[in-house]
């Protein structure tokens, strides 16, 4: 649940570091954003290093599910049926 929450998380906090700089945010560069928070170089250090902790903890859990993924695939050879309990599954008939 952390991987999802840090998932959703780190775009958000980018986006009001971005505009406590001052910044405008484009999507797709095209389509412009609305500022939903006021310019405030105080608060933007502040932004940004709560940004880059919440990017390096995405990072390192990110890491962390591949390598379990790894795990359960070649050293525990699936014996839990891990792989096959998460894959989607289709209905015929």
């Amino acid at each position: 649940m952390l991987l999802y929450f840090i998932c959703v998380w780190v775009p958000i906090q980018g986006l009001m570091m971005t505009w406590a700089g001052g910044f405008d945010v484009y999507l797709v560069g095209v389509i412009k954003l609305p500022v939903l928070i006021a310019e405030n170089k105080a608060m933007y250090p502040s932004f940004a290093s709560i940004y880059l902790a919440s990017s390096f903890l995405l990072l390192t859990l990110s890491l962390m599910h591949m390598a379990a993924g790894l795990y359960h695939l070649y050293v525990i050879k699936n014996r839990y049926n891990v792989r096959t309990c998460m894959a989607l599954r289709v209905r015929r008939g």
